[in-house]
C-alpha cells in the first residue's frame, strides 16, 4: 500500500506553513500586543522603530496649531524612509487627510539628545517630545537584565579559567624546583 502523502509534498506543505506563519508575524508589526513601551535610543533607526510614534503623533497633535478641527483628521499611509545623518534624522512618510480626501507628503525632523534618546521637535521649536517604540518583551527582558549578568559571567568564567591555568604552571615550576633541590 503506498502513503498518502509523499514526502515531498510533506516538505512542501510544512514549507508553506512556515513561510504563512512569517507573514503572519510581519502582519502584526504594527501591533502592541506582547510588547513594551520604551524610549527609542538606539544608534541607528529604521521605519519599524519609528511607526507607533509618527502614526500617534501625525493622527493626534502634529497639525493641531495648523487646523482648528485637526483631531482625529490625519493618518499616516504610508511611510517612505528614514534619513539619518549622525543625531539628526528626517522620517518621510505619505499623510492622508480624512475630511479632504487628499494625500500629501510629510516629514518630521528628530534628533538624538545627550541622554541618547530621541526626540521630536516641533517646525516653530517649542514642542519637544520624546520618541518611544515598542518591543517584545522577551527581547527586552533578555537585553535589558540577563544579556549583562551572562557577559559579566562569561568574564568571570575566563578570569577563572587563567587563573587555573596559571596555578597549574607555578605547581608545576614548584614541582620542578623542589625535585631539583632534593636531587642536589
Amino acid at each position: 500500500m503506498k502513503p498518502v502523502l509523499s514526502w515531498q509534498l510533506a516538505a512542501t506543505l510544512l514549507l508553506f506553513l512556515f513561510l504563512l506563519g512569517g507573514s503572519a508575524v510581519c502582519a502584526q508589526a504594527n501591533e502592541t500586543k506582547g510588547r513594551i513601551r520604551i524610549p527609542l535610543s538606539r544608534g541607528t533607526i529604521g521605519i519599524d522603530d519609528v511607526a507607533f510614534f509618527a502614526k500617534s503623533y501625525v493622527h493626534r497633535q502634529m497639525y493641531r496649531e495648523r487646523y482648528a478641527d485637526s483631531k482625529g483628521r490625519f493618518y499616516i499611509t504610508q511611510f517612505l524612509g528614514v534619513d539619518q545623518k549622525g543625531k539628526e534624522a528626517d522620517i518621510r512618510f505619505i499623510v492622508l487627510d480624512v475630511k479632504r480626501n487628499n494625500e500629501f507628503p510629510a516629514s518630521m525632523s528628530i534628533s538624538r539628545g545627550g541622554d541618547g534618546v530621541w526626540r521630536y521637535r516641533s517646525e516653530n521649536g517649542n514642542v519637544s517630545v520624546e520618541i518611544y517604540t515598542y518591543v517584545m518583551k522577551w527581547t527586552y527582558y533578555y537585553q535589558r537584565y540577563l544579556l549583562p549578568v551572562s557577559a559579566s559571567g562569561l568574564v568571570l568564567a575566563a578570569g577563572l579559567l587563567v587563573y587555573l591555568r596559571l596555578g597549574k604552571g607555578k605547581k608545576k615550576l614548584q614541582k620542578s624546583a623542589m625535585k631539583r633541590v632534593c636531587n642536589d
